[in-house]
């Protein structure tokens, strides 16, 4: 019968033992859970107040283009094109000169942006020469106003907006 209580107290006792060590565990759990979702939410704060504090980098493509159709002979015209892709500040493009009767000026343009004003380095290849000039590129509601160069390129002029899909 001794023996029968030990064995009765011994039993009662490892059951205890294994209970607490169970609720140890479901508490350890628990707070480990606890834990974790504050880690998740401290992580979903900062980043949402990491997205606020982001500059927003806006991008867009602008696109110009004026036609000059010959006086004397309709079917022929000038074409000056400006295209434009703005990232951020950086702007990138191409500035293209097509006279229906003479050698074509193409060129890329690389600057940034300001308040709506440009500064660009404009290299180009014309009549065979490859040149760069600067160029300051003022962009209104309707229009793009370039500025630059020595006056014997031509460069300077304004170019009517127009609507990309309308582009070449």
């Amino acid at each position: 019968m001794k023996k029968i209580l030990q064995i009765s107290a011994l039993l009662a006792f490892a059951s205890l033992l294994f209970t607490a060590c169970k609720n140890t565990e479901k508490q350890d759990l628990h707070t480990k859970e606890q834990s974790i979702e504050k880690q998740e939410e401290s992580l979903e704060k900062d980043a949402t107040t990491t997205e606020e504090h982001k500059p927003v980098v806006t991008s867009s493509t602008l696109c110009y283009r004026n036609e000059f159709v010959y006086k004397t002979d309709a079917t022929k015209k000038d074409v000056v094109e400006l295209l434009l892709t703005i990232k951020g500040d950086t702007v990138i493009g191409s500035y293209v000169w097509l006279p229906a009767e003479k050698d074509r000026r193409n060129g890329m343009l690389m600057g940034t942006i300001k308040d709506s004003v440009i500064d660009a380095r404009y290299d180009f290849f014309q009549e065979g020469k490859q040149s760069k000039t600067t160029l300051k590129i003022y962009l209104k509601d309707t229009t793009a106003v370039i500025e630059g160069g020595a006056p014997e390129l031509g460069l300077e002029t304004t170019i009517a907006k127009i609507n990309c899909d309308d582009f070449r």
